[in-house]
């Protein structure tokens, strides 16, 4: 095993600067105490296209809020659409499937101490969700969850920030990335 295989295994992530820099590298357990800007993705999953109107997605359920089905951030040396690719596949895909990701967009998303420079992608799924040890995964139409972002305050920051960014960059969503 190599240097840099040994790392990435071990848990070190790349620091940026707001332009995607890398300027270091920290632990990820250290990362968000420290307020350090670092890499971050964000999956927003749903059944269909987002332009279909009869589209659903897969909101997770965690420790009390919804959110994202898939956030994580890309280990040192491993770009955005690499760890995407990896994260859907552990989640939702067998390994005979192809991953296929659409970028919607990159954004700063720095929120309380924790700065992040983000890329949010894009997964249509249609397979059954299985729950994990601290999530439970619900399939919700679009409208019916913006409404309740409007009511309630337990959806993550993240959630309402990826929503922001789709709307936003709705062109970009029919390209294939």
């Amino acid at each position: 095993m190599g240097f840099f295989e040994l790392i990435k295994n071990r848990g070190l992530l790349e620091i940026v600067d707001e332009r995607d820099n890398i300027t270091g590298y920290e632990y990820e357990h250290n990362i968000h105490k420290k307020g350090l800007r670092h890499k971050s993705i964000n999956i927003i999953i749903t059944d269909k296209k987002l332009t279909d109107r009869n589209h659903k997605l897969i909101i997770a359920f965690k420790y009390g809020n919804f959110d994202l089905p898939i956030k994580t951030h890309p280990k040192m040396s491993q770009s955005y659409l690499e760890r995407a690719c990896d994260e859907v596949e552990k989640l939702f895909c067998d390994k005979n499937s192809e991953v296929k990701l659409t970028e919607i967009g990159r954004y700063k998303d720095d929120f309380q101490s924790d700065l992040e420079n983000t890329c949010l992608f894009h997964f249509i799924y249609n397979g059954n969700l299985e729950d994990t040890k601290n999530t439970k995964f619900i399939w919700v139409k679009p409208s019916d969850l913006i409404k309740d972002l409007i009511k309630y305050n337990n959806y993550s920051h993240s959630l309402k920030k990826a929503f922001k960014i789709t709307h936003k960059n709705w062109s970009k969503i029919n390209s294939p990335f």
